[in-house]
């Protein structure tokens, strides 16, 4: 368990939150290796549960979706440190919408750790998938709505492709949550 909060509270350290990129571009800037140290970081925990895994007869559930879940986390990790190194090396100024509307990813790894924890207690989880589920559907129609926006108002045929493939990172972290065990 202590794992998987060590991954998730990774997260909210980085995820290009609001706060973090209401300084723009020069903000991105100033976090960016803070952000790759913090990819490292969740990597190490990645490995360390596989360890576990490879060394526990018995686990909470199927090593399988341990597997799925540890990957999924990481996962949004990679996310979160592929965008940012995108905004940076494209010179993305303004930052795109949707890098700056980050925090589904939090919002979900809260909750999946919190149905890991209730998991763990033998209460309960159908609410946290619930919300899981809510948060993903959010995330997808934010995703679209901007999408759709950006092709409406960008006119510069170089500057919207950036624009677009770093769009395309962020669709990674919201749906590689599928996988969580339910």
């Amino acid at each position: 368990m202590n794992s998987w909060n060590a991954m998730a509270e990774s997260v909210p350290g980085v995820g290009p939150p609001r706060g973090r990129t209401e300084d723009g571009y020069d903000g991105i800037c100033r976090i960016q290796g803070n952000i790759s140290e913090i990819e490292d970081e969740g990597d190490h925990v990645v490995h360390e549960i596989f360890e576990r895994l490879r060394e526990t007869f018995i686990t909470p559930f199927d090593p399988e979706d341990i597997q799925a879940l540890a990957t999924s986390l990481d996962d949004v990790l990679d996310g979160i440190d592929d965008v940012t190194f995108r905004i940076v090396a494209y010179r993305l100024k303004p930052i795109p919408p949707r890098a700056a509307a980050g925090r589904e990813s939090q919002q979900l790894l809260r909750s999946a750790v919190a149905a890991l924890a209730a998991l763990h207690q033998k209460r309960p989880v159908i609410g946290h998938c619930i919300e899981i589920n809510r948060l993903e559907n959010e995330a997808d129609k934010l995703e679209r709505n901007l999408l759709a926006e950006l092709f409406l108002n960008e006119k510069d045929a170089i500057s919207l492709i950036k624009q677009k493939e770093s769009t395309n990172c962020w669709k990674r972290p919201p749906t590689g949550a599928r996988t969580w065990p339910t």
